[in-house]
C-alpha cells in the first residue's frame, strides 16, 4: 500500500476513470437543475411572542399583574439569553430570546416548554384576561404576495375573490400555505341611543340580552317514528340586516322594533385593526408561502400560470398586482452570481492559458468543470440548496480548486519536455506532492472550519460556506490526483528529446535575478525579519483603523418606510398620514409600487426583514424602486419630506438588511430597579448619542405619557341607586366599544352583531358626562351625577430586560457611516455617565456592536481548534517540529495585506471580513508547506541548506506565483458583490503581499530558524546556481515545477501588478449641490385636493375632447417631435458604439499569397557543394483573430456613460420639446376657441349696434331725436365693425400656426377647428408639485443633469489616461506553406499575447486634457444651477401671471353680473314703459363689450395654466423615461 500510486490506478484503468468522470458530469448537471434555490439560506428566528390581554387595565397595572407574573415562570427555563417585554394598557408583550448557541433542534423544544410553563401558572392569572397567545412562526416567508383590489368592491367581494383564488392556489404544487392579509372582518351594528333608551325606559343590556336569545342556535328535537327520524328545525334566526332591523322587543309589557330605538348597519370592524393599501389603493393581500423543499423558482412559474388562470375567472374590474415575486428575486440574484462566477472562471483559464500554454491549460480549464460538477452532485446528496451564501461559496473556491491541478499538470509536462513517456510523466505527480497538496488542502479547508462549527445565528447563516468550501478543495485534491493526469495522458504531446534536455530550464535572465535577491534575503534574514514584524505591526494597526460593520446591506432595491405617530394616536390618523405618504409616492419617478400596512408591520416577503408588531400607531410601507442608485435618492427626498411634511411622525427609510435582522442600528440599553431613575439616566444617554452628528434620529422606547379620562365613583349615592362598578363599567364598554350579542350566520360565514352607541354619542369624550345610566328602579340618569372626571396621564408603553425596567436609547446613523463606528465614537463619551450610575442600574451597548461581537465571539471561540488541527497536519505531514511551527509563524502574513486593500477600497471589517483573514491562514501556510517540503527534499538529495533554501524557492516561485494570481483575479469579480466583497478584498489583499513575502521572507526565515550558514563553495556571496550539483532526471526530489522563460513569467508579473488596479476608482460625483426652497412664494394655497392636475397628462383637465384629439395628433405627426426622435435613436446608437469598446472584438482573417523571402533559404547539395537557394513559396492563412482591452482602470466604460449621459440627454431633449409642443398647441388653440368666441360676442354686438341704428333712424324720422345722434350710432356701427376682420385673421393665423404643431394642411384642418361647439367651463387644478420635484420633472433640469453626468463621466476617462492600458490578443486557425520541391506543409497555428503601455512622457497633453474636461464639468455644474434658478423664477412668475389673470377674470366676472343686472332692469323698465328701448340697446351693448372682456381674461387664465404646467415641466410620463441620477458616491 506504501507504492500505491492513484495517479498509475487511473491510467492503468483508463475506461473505468472516463465513465466515471462522465458520470460526475452528468450528475451534477442533474444535480444543478434538482438543487433547491432561494435567495438566503434557511435560517431558525431565535424569539418567541407572548401575548396576553388584560382589557381594561393601565399599562402599568398589566405591567404588574401580567407581565411580570409570566416573566417569573419563564426565567425557571435553561438555555434563555433574556426575555424583553413591554405592557401597554390592556397588553402585554413578551419576547423569549434563547442563547446563541442553542441549536435549530433544541428550539421546538424550548418553545414547548414556554407553552408548559405558561400554561402551569394560566389559573393564576388575573380574571378577564385574553390568552395567553403563542407566535413562534417567524421564520415563514411568503415567496409570493399577490394584492387584490377593485373599484367600486367592497372588502367582502374582494374577500370573496381571494379566498376564490386561495383555494385553487392551494393545488399547486409546493405550496404550503395560502394567507389573506389586510382582510377587514365583517360586522353588524346594532347601535342605540341612551337618550331614547331613556325615554322608552328600556334597559340596554336586557334589549342585548333580548338580541342574543333571538339568534342563538339551539337543538329543537328529534321526532323520532317507526319509518324515520325527523329532526325539527325553527325558524327566527337573523337571515338578514333588516330580519335585525325588524326584529320585535317584548320588554316590560311593551313590543318595540328595534328600528325604533336603534339603527342597524353592516359594516366592517371599526374602527379598523389592520389594513393593506397597494398603490393607493385598498387592497388584500394574498401570500403564498413555499414548502421548505420547493423551488421557488419552479414555484413561481407554475403559480403565474395559474394565476392567469385565476384572473381570467375574477369578476371585471378587480385587479391582481404583484406585490413581491422571491421567484423573480431569486433568478436576479442566481443571474448575478453565475455571471460573477463565469467572470472569475474566464480569469481562472487566462491565467492557466497564459502561463501553462494552450494544451497545457486546457487540462486544468476541462478539470475545472468535473470538480464543480462533483461539488453540485455532493451538495444534492447532502440535501444542501443553492442560494446567496453557497453560490457566492462557489466563486471563492474556484480560484483555490486549480491550485492542485496547475501543480500536477506543470509537473507531467516538464516530465514530458525532458523526454518521459506519458504514463511515466503523469503519475510523477502523485509521487512528488499528492501528499503535501493534501496536506495544504486540508490545512485551507481547516482555516473555514470556525464559520462551520459557529454556534450563533450569524454561524447558522454563514454555514453554508465551510460546506461547500471543504466539498469542493477536497474534491479539487481527487481532480488533480485523478481528472489532471487523465486528461493530460490524453492531451499532451510526448517532446522528442533533442538532445537539449539537459539545460537547466531555470538557468534565465528572469529566474538569475531573482535567486540573486532570495539569495540576498537570505544573506540579510534579520533585515529581512525585523521589516516584516514591522510590516505585520503596521497592518495590526491598520486594522483597527478599518470601518466595521456587522453583515453588509442588501443590494435588493427596496425601501422600508415607517411611520410612528405618538403612542395612542387613533387608527383614522395613523390612516391619513398614511395616505399623505402615498401621495408623495405616487408621483415620484423612482418608485416602481408600493405597499402600505397601517395598524401593523409588513408580511415577511423577505427572510431577513425586521418584522413590526401589531399597533395602531404605525404604518409601514414597502416601496419597489427602479434600482439601488433610485432606491438611494428615494431615500433621500423621504427624509426631507420627514423634515418638511410630516412634523408630527417618527419616520424612518430604511434598506434591508442581511444577516440576523436587526431595527435600530444603535441602541444604548439602560436598566435597573426603579422607572424613573432609569429615565433620568436614559435621558442623559440620549443627549449625548444627540451630540454625536454620525447619530440621527435618536429616540427611546419609552414614549410620552398619553391621557386617560380617570372617573371617580361616589361609592355611597351608586350603592344608594344599585349602580355597581361592574354594571357602570358593563355599560360604558357597551356604550363606547361595543359589545357582541350573537352571530349572523351567512353561508359559511359568521358576522358579529355587535350593540354599542351610535356614532355621534361615541365620538368624543364631550358626551361621557351625559351618557345614561339605568338604576336599579328602572329610571335613567347622567353620568355625571355619579362620578366625577378628571384627565390623567399614564404610561403608554414600559419596557422591561429580565424583569428590569429598561429604556432603550435607539438612533440610526448617518449615510456612509457605519455602525460599530459611530457606537465606539460615543462609548466613551459615555463613561461619565457609567461611573456616576447608583448601584443596580447599568448601560450597555446594543444592536451592530453587540451582534458583532456575539457573531465574531462565535468563530474566534473555534480558533484553538484550528491551531490543533493545522499543528497536527503539518506535523503529518513535515514530521519535524520546528519546520511545523516554521510554518505555522507564516499564517498571519495575511493580515498586513488584508488589513491594507480593506483601508484602501473602503470595505468594512465585519463578519465576512474575518471569515476571509481566518481562511487566508490556511491558504497561506499551504504554499508554505509546499515550500519547506521541497527545501526538505532538496537537502536529502545532497544539497547544503542554503543552496536548498534559495533553489527551492526558485523553483516553487511560479507555482506559487500562478496559484496566487488564479485566486486572485477570481477575486476580482466576487469583490463587487455586496455580502461577499469585504471576504474577497480582504483575500485579495492578504494572498498578495502573503506571496511575496513567501518568496522572500520564508526563506529568510527559514535560514534564522536553522541558523543556515553559506557553504564555502559560495564564500564569495555568489549565489548558488542550480547547476552545483546534478539531480538525476528520475529521483523523486526533482521539483515538481515547469522551468519558466521570461516570455512565460512577464504575462504572470503584469497581472500581478495589476490586480489592484482593477478596482482602482477614476470616477468623478456627478452631484451638484442646489438648494431647493421647501415651498412656492407665490403658489395659492389650495384647500381641496382632489382637483388637482395630472401634470403627465394636464390637458385633460380642460375636459374639451378636441383639445384632446388635437395634442395626440401632434404627439404622433410633429415635425419637431420626429426630428428628436430621430437624434434620440442617432445618440442611442452611438453610445452603443461607445459600449461595444468594453467587450472583444472577433474577426475572421484569411490571406494568401505567393512570396519569395530571404529568411527562407534552403541549403541544397550539388555537384559544386552545397547551395543556399530562396526558394518562392505558396502562403495561405485563415481563422479567427481576438482583441480585448481590458478596463482596468475604467476609461472605456465612462467613456461609454460619457455616451449613455449625452444619449439620456437627447431624451430629455425630446421630452424639452414635447412640454413646448404640447403647450404651444393648447396655447393656440385656446386662444383660438377664445378669438372665436369674442367673434362671435363680436357680431352679436355688431346686430345690437344696427338694431340701434334702426331705431334711432326710426325716431329721427319721428321727430324723437336729433340726426347727430343717428350719425353718432353709425359711426360707432362702423367702428365695431372694423374689428371683425382682425379676429377674423387672428383665427386664420392660429388656425396656420396649429397647422404647422400639427403636420396638417390648414385646409383640412381648418373645418375641424371652426365647426367646434363652445369650449367646456371647467378649469383643470393647479398641480401640487414641490420645488424639490421640480428636478425630476422639468426635462432641462434633467438635460443639464445629463451634461453634468456626461462631463462627470468624461473627466474620469481623461484621468484614466494616466494609467496603463492592458491589451489581450489571441488569434487561431490553419496555415498552409507550399514550397516547390518539397511537401506541402499544413499545421494549426495560434498566437496568445498580452501589451502594457502606459504614459511616460506626453508634453503635457493628458493633463491638459484633464483641465479641460474639469473646466468642462465646472461650466455645466454652473449651467444646472442656473438653469435651476431660471426654472424656479419660470414657476414662480407662472403662479404671478396666474394669480394676476384670475383676480383679473373675477373682477371681469363682478363686472358681467352688474352689468346684467342693468341690462335685465333696462329691460324690465322698457317693458313698463318706463324707458325707451334705446337704453336697453345700450345697457345690452355694455353688457356684451364687458363680456368680451370677460371671455379674453379667461382665455388668459387659461393660457396661465398652460404656462404653469409648462414651467413644471408637464407633459411627458416620467416612469418611462431613464433618470440620469448619479450612480456613484464618489467625491470629485
Amino acid at each position: 500500500m506504501k507504492d500505491f500510486n492513484l495517479s498509475e490506478w487511473t491510467l492503468t484503468h483508463r475506461s473505468i476513470t472516463g465513465f466515471f468522470m462522465v458520470l460526475v458530469l452528468l450528475g451534477g448537471i442533474v444535480a444543478y437543475f434538482q438543487l433547491g434555490q432561494r435567495e438566503d439560506p434557511a435560517f431558525t428566528f431565535r424569539v418567541m411572542v407572548v401575548k396576553t390581554l388584560y382589557p381594561g387595565a393601565t399599562a402599568l397595572e398589566t405591567e404588574q399583574q401580567v407581565t411580570d407574573r409570566l416573566e417569573k415562570k419563564i426565567q425557571e427555563l435553561p438555555n434563555l439569553d433574556f426575555i424583553r417585554s413591554y405592557s401597554k394598557s390592556g397588553e402585554s408583550i413578551i419576547f423569549v430570546t434563547p442563547r446563541e448557541e442553542t441549536t435549530a433542534k433544541e428550539i421546538s423544544n424550548l418553545w414547548y416548554q414556554v407553552r408548559k410553563k405558561v400554561g402551569d401558572i394560566r389559573m393564576s392569572l388575573p380574571p378577564g384576561i385574553v390568552g395567553p397567545f403563542f407566535n413562534d412562526e417567524f421564520g415563514d416567508t411568503y415567496s409570493l404576495l399577490y394584492a387584490f383590489s377593485g373599484e367600486g368592491f367592497s372588502y367582502a367581494e374582494l374577500k370573496a375573490a381571494a379566498d376564490s383564488a386561495r383555494q385553487q392556489i392551494l393545488r399547486v404544487k409546493d405550496v404550503e400555505k395560502v394567507d389573506l392579509i389586510g382582510v377587514q372582518d365583517e360586522k353588524i351594528y346594532v347601535e342605540f341611543s341612551d337618550k331614547k333608551l331613556a325615554e322608552l325606559g328600556l334597559d340596554p343590556a336586557a334589549v342585548a340580552q333580548v338580541l342574543q336569545a333571538q339568534n342563538s342556535m339551539v337543538p329543537a328535537g328529534t321526532v323520532f317514528s317507526s319509518q324515520r327520524n325527523l329532526p325539527i328545525r325553527l325558524t327566527g334566526p337573523f337571515d338578514s340586516v333588516d330580519s335585525v332591523s325588524n326584529l320585535a322587543v317584548r320588554l316590560e309589557g311593551r313590543t318595540i322594533r328595534v328600528s325604533d330605538f336603534a339603527k342597524v348597519t353592516r359594516g366592517y370592524t371599526d374602527p379598523p385593526e389592520f389594513k393593506m393599501r397597494f398603490n393607493g389603493k385598498e387592497a388584500i393581500g394574498v401570500g403564498v408561502t413555499m414548502h421548505k423543499k420547493g423551488d421557488v423558482l419552479e414555484l413561481g412559474t407554475t403559480l403565474e400560470t395559474a394565476m392567469t388562470r385565476i384572473e381570467g375567472d375574477l369578476p371585471v374590474g378587480i385587479e391582481v398586482e404583484r406585490v413581491a415575486n422571491q421567484s423573480r428575486v431569486v433568478k436576479t440574484a442566481i443571474g448575478e452570481f453565475l455571471r460573477t462566477f463565469f467572470e472569475a472562471l474566464a480569469a481562472v483559464l487566462l491565467v492557466s492559458f497564459l502561463s501553462l500554454g494552450f494544451r497545457t491549460g486546457s487540462v486544468v480549464g476541462l478539470t475545472v468543470p468535473l470538480v464543480l460538477a462533483g461539488t453540485l452532485l455532493c451538495m444534492w446528496l447532502l440535501g444542501m440548496e443553492i442560494h446567496r451564501i453557497s453560490l457566492g461559496t462557489l466563486i471563492l473556491a474556484l480560484g483555490l480548486l486549480v491550485d492542485d491541478a496547475m501543480i500536477a499538470i506543470e509537473m507531467m509536462a516538464r516530465k514530458l519536455e525532458e523526454g518521459w513517456d506519458r504514463m511515466r510523466a503523469a503519475t510523477f505527480a502523485y509521487r512528488a506532492t499528492a501528499f503535501p497538496m493534501l496536506t495544504g488542502t486540508l490545512i485551507t479547508i481547516a482555516g473555514f472550519l470556525p464559520v462551520g462549527l459557529a454556534k450563533s445565528q450569524a454561524g447558522e447563516y454563514t454555514v453554508a460556506i465551510f460546506q461547500v468550501m471543504a466539498i469542493s478543495l477536497f474534491l479539487s485534491w481527487i481532480g488533480a490526483v485523478v481528472f489532471t493526469p487523465y486528461l493530460g495522458f490524453l492531451m499532451l504531446k510526448v517532446r522528442v528529446n533533442d538532445g537539449k534536455s539537459g539545460r537547466d530550464l531555470f538557468d534565465t535572465p528572469f529566474y538569475n535575478r531573482l535567486r540573486r535577491w532570495v539569495d540576498r534575503c537570505v544573506a540579510h534574514r534579520k533585515t529581512v525579519i525585523i521589516g516584516t514584524v514591522a510590516l505585520f505591526g503596521v497592518g495590526v494597526a491598520t486594522l483597527t483603523q478599518v470601518p466595521e460593520q456587522f453583515f453588509p446591506l442588501s443590494n435588493r432595491p427596496e425601501v422600508i418606510i415607517d411611520l410612528w405617530l405618538p403612542e395612542g394616536s387613533a387608527f383614522a390618523q395613523t390612516e391619513a398620514v398614511a395616505k399623505r405618504m402615498e401621495t408623495l409616492l405616487a408621483t415620484d419617478e423612482d418608485v416602481v409600487n408600493y405597499a402600505a400596512y397601517i395598524g401593523g408591520g409588513t408580511p415577511r416577503f423577505f427572510l431577513l426583514i425586521v418584522q413590526q408588531l401589531a399597533n395602531t400607531n404605525l404604518a409601514e410601507f414597502v416601496v419597489m424602486t427602479r434600482d439601488t442608485v433610485a432606491r438611494e435618492r428615494l431615500m433621500q427626498r423621504i427624509r426631507l419630506a420627514f423634515a418638511t411634511d410630516f412634523p408630527e411622525v417618527r419616520g424612518r427609510a430604511m434598506r434591508l438588511n442581511v444577516g440576523p435582522p436587526m431595527d435600530y442600528p444603535l441602541v444604548f440599553r439602560v436598566f435597573g430597579e426603579d422607572p424613573k431613575i432609569v429615565r433620568t439616566i436614559a435621558d442623559r444617554v440620549a443627549e449625548v448619542v444627540r451630540a454625536n452628528p454620525n447619530a440621527v434620529d435618536v429616540n427611546d422606547d419609552w414614549h410620552d405619557r398619553i391621557p386617560s379620562s380617570r372617573l371617580v365613583l361616589d361609592q355611597d349615592k351608586a350603592r344608594a341607586l344599585g349602580v355597581s362598578t361592574f354594571s357602570l363599567s358593563q355599560a360604558l364598554h357597551a356604550h363606547y366599544t361595543g359589545i357582541p350579542v350573537g352571530q349572523f350566520r351567512e353561508d359559511d360565514k359568521l358576522i358579529d352583531i355587535v350593540w354599542r352607541a351610535q356614532k355621534n354619542l361615541r365620538g368624543t369624550a364631550d358626551e361621557l358626562p351625559d351618557v345614561a345610566v339605568r338604576t336599579a328602579n328602572g329610571k335613567s340618569m347622567p353620568l355625571a351625577q355619579l362620578v366625577t372626571s378628571e384627565t390623567v396621564f399614564e404610561d403608554g408603553v414600559r419596557w422591561r430586560r429580565n424583569r428590569f425596567p429598561a429604556i432603550s436609547v435607539r438612533a440610526d446613523v448617518a449615510d456612509g457611516m457605519l455602525a460599530p463606528d459611530v457606537a465606539a465614537q460615543i462609548v466613551p463619551k459615555l463613561e461619565s455617565i457609567k461611573a456616576s450610575l447608583p448601584a443596580g442600574y447599568f448601560i450597555e451597548t446594543g444592536a451592530a456592536k453587540e451582534d458583532a461581537w456575539i457573531a465574531q465571539k462565535s468563530i474566534l471561540i473555534w480558533i484553538p481548534l484550528v491551531v490543533i488541527a493545522t499543528l497536527i497536519l503539518l506535523m503529518i505531514q513535515l514530521q519535524n517540529l520546528s519546520r511545523t511551527f516554521l510554518v505555522f509563524v507564516t499564517a498571519p502574513l495575511g493580515v498586513i495585506g488584508a488589513a491594507f486593500a480593506l483601508l484602501l477600497f473602503g470595505a468594512p471589517f465585519g463578519f465576512v471580513a474575518l471569515l476571509g483573514i481566518i481562511a487566508l491562514a490556511g491558504m497561506i501556510m499551504r504554499n508554505s508547506v509546499i515550500l519547506v517540503d521541497q527545501i526538505e527534499q532538496d537537502e536529502k538529495a545532497g544539497r547544503d541548506t542554503w543552496t536548498a533554501i534559495v533553489e527551492s524557492t526558485v523553483r516553487r516561485f511560479r507555482p506559487i506565483l500562478l496559484t496566487a494570481a488564479a485566486a486572485i483575479l477570481a477575486m476580482i469579480p466576487l469583490s463587487r458583490n455586496d455580502f461577499f466583497g469585504p471576504q474577497a478584498i480582504a483575500i485579495m489583499g492578504g494572498l498578495t503581499i502573503a506571496t511575496i513575502l513567501t518568496v522572500f521572507f520564508l526563506p529568510a526565515l527559514y535560514a534564522a530558524w536553522f541558523r543556515v550558514t553559506r557553504n564555502r563553495a559560495h564564500a564569495d556571496g555568489s549565489p548558488a546556481g542550480s547547476n552545483d550539483i546534478l539531480f538525476p532526471r528520475d529521483s523523486v526530489q526533482v521539483d515538481g515545477a515547469i522551468a519558466v522563460t521570461t516570455r512565460h513569467s512577464l504575462p504572470l508579473v503584469v497581472l500581478m501588478i495589476l490586480m489592484f488596479a482593477g478596482c482602482t476608482p477614476t470616477r468623478v460625483s456627478d452631484r451638484v449641490p442646489v438648494s431647493t426652497p421647501t415651498d412656492w412664494s407665490h403658489a395659492p394655497v389650495v384647500q381641496d385636493n382632489s382637483n388637482q392636475a395630472d401634470l403627465k397628462e394636464w390637458w385633460q383637465g380642460f375636459h374639451d375632447p378636441l383639445l384632446n384629439e388635437l395634442i395626440s395628433q401632434a404627439l404622433a405627426a410633429n415635425h419637431d417631435l420626429r426630428i428628436a426622435t430621430a437624434r434620440v435613436r442617432e445618440a442611442n446608437a452611438i453610445s452603443t458604439v461607445a459600449e461595444s469598446a468594453l467587450y472583444p472584438s472577433v474577426d475572421f482573417f484569411s490571406s494568401g499569397g505567393r512570396e519569395k523571402r530571404i529568411d527562407r533559404i534552403i541549403p541544397v547539395p550539388g555537384n559544386e557543394g552545397v547551395k543556399l537557394i530562396t526558394p518562392t513559396a505558396n502562403v495561405i492563412t485563415g481563422g479567427l483573430a481576438a482583441r480585448w482591452e481590458i478596463d482596468i482602470f475604467g476609461a472605456r466604460r465612462l467613456e461609454a456613460e460619457a455616451t449613455g449621459a449625452q444619449a439620456a440627454g437627447t431624451k430629455e431633449e425630446r421630452h424639452g420639446v414635447q412640454v413646448g409642443v404640447l403647450a404651444q398647441v393648447a396655447t393656440n388653440y385656446l386662444e383660438l376657441r377664445g378669438a372665436q368666441e369674442r367673434t362671435a360676442i363680436l357680431r352679436e354686438n355688431i346686430d345690437i349696434q344696427r338694431e340701434r341704428l334702426r331705431a334711432l333712424q326710426a325716431f329721427y324720422r319721428a321727430g324723437l331725436t336729433k340726426e347727430t345722434e343717428v350719425f353718432r350710432q353709425e359711426a360707432l356701427l362702423h367702428s365695431t365693425e372694423s374689428a371683425l376682420p382682425g379676429l377674423k385673421a387672428a383665427e386664420v393665423t392660429l388656425i396656420h400656426r396649429l397647422s404647422v404643431l400639427l403636420g396638417e394642411s390648414p385646409a383640412k384642418l381648418e373645418p375641424r377647428l371652426v365647426a367646434a361647439t363652445v369650449r367646456p367651463a371647467d378649469l383643470p387644478g393647479i398641480p401640487n408639485i414641490l420645488p424639490s420635484n421640480l428636478l425630476l420633472q422639468r426635462p432641462d433640469l434633467r438635460l443639464a443633469q445629463t451634461e453634468v453626468s456626461a462631463a462627470a463621466a468624461s473627466l474620469g476617462a481623461a484621468r484614466a489616461d494616466l494609467f496603463p492600458k492592458v491589451v489581450l490578443s489571441a488569434s487561431g486557425g490553419i496555415g498552409a506553406l507550399a514550397v516547390g520541391g518539397f511537401p506541402t506543409l499544413v499545421e494549426s497555428v495560434y498566437a496568445l499575447g498580452a501589451g502594457l503601455t502606459a504614459p511616460i512622457f506626453n508634453a503635457g497633453r493628458i493633463r491638459a486634457h484633464i483641465a479641460a474636461a474639469d473646466a468642462r464639468l465646472d461650466q455645466v455644474a454652473a449651467k444646472y444651477e442656473k438653469t435651476f434658478l431660471l426654472a424656479l423664477e419660470d414657476v414662480e412668475n407662472a403662479f404671478v401671471a396666474h394669480a394676476s389673470s384670475k383676480e383679473r377674470r373675477e373682477q371681469l366676472l363682478k363686472a358681467e353680473t352688474a352689468a346684467e343686472k342693468t341690462y335685465r332692469s333696462s329691460e324690465a323698465l322698457y317693458q313698463r314703459g318706463a324707458s325707451d328701448y334705446v337704453s336697453v340697446l345700450d345697457a345690452q351693448r355694455t353688457k356684451l363689450s364687458i363680456n368680451d372682456e370677460r371671455v379674453k381674461a379667461d382665455t388668459a387664465v387659461r393660457v396661465s395654466l398652460i404656462s404653469l404646467s409648462r414651467a413644471f415641466g408637464g407633459g411627458w410620463p416620467m416612469e418611462n423615461s431613464v433618470s440620469q441620477g448619479s450612480d456613484h458616491d464618489s467625491v470629485r
